[in-house]
């Protein structure tokens, strides 16, 4: 990795861990451009604002889910184990930041880009399900209400770790495959 990228992923991997312990509004740049181990200079020369720096970690996020996505096989257990595993573990590590940026992109206009962000991570997810009902293996339900079927509940639980008194809940994502495949696969009768 050459120091330029070095540099970029470093204050990309603060910004995510400012946000997420201090919110969108009492997060600095300058308190970033330390935490990443530069100057506010630098972190202006690479990202341009606080705001274009936020959105750059949360597409780091959603990127995760490209490899993943990208090439469907012709098991459909394998590809949504595959798929939960990594979002499980994906909102499991940035949970706060995650919903900081959710609430954040209501509020503040220069978070808008964030709503492609989060519409090409669903598009993703989509395009694997929608592949495997073409192939005949899922019911013909849309395929972003599968995708969010299959996975909010594992933000859902990431998020709800981060209020007092919740206890941690783990989802075996093995059962949770499984239900999923018995109320939507080929022959279900559910569709919605």
């Amino acid at each position: 990795m050459d120091g330029v990228q070095e540099t970029s992923d470093n204050l990309i991997d603060a910004a995510a861990q400012v946000f997420a312990e201090r919110g969108y509004a009492e997060a600095t740049t300058r308190s970033i451009a330390e935490r990443a181990g530069v100057n506010e200079v630098t972190l202006f020369r690479r990202f341009g604002s606080k705001s274009d720096l936020m959105l750059a970690a949360f597409d780091r996020v959603a990127e995760r889910f490209a490899p993943i996505t990208a090439a469907p096989s012709e098991d459909v257990r394998s590809d949504l184990m595959r798929l939960a595993t990594t979002y499980q573990t994906c909102v499991a590590e940035n949970a706060v930041f995650l919903m900081t940026m959710l609430l954040e992109m209501r509020r503040r206009p220069e978070l808008a880009n964030g709503h492609d962000i989060q519409s090409r991570l669903i598009e993703r997810a989509s395009r694997l399900i929608r592949s495997h009902q073409d192939a005949g293996r899922l019911c013909a339900a849309p395929p972003p209400v599968l995708a969010a079927k299959l996975l909010a509940p594992f933000l859902l639980l990431a998020l709800a770790e981060h209020i007092p008194a919740v206890h941690r809940i783990v989802i075996d994502i093995d059962e949770h495959v499984d239900r999923f495949l018995l109320g939507h696969g080929p022959d279900s009768a559910n569709s919605s």
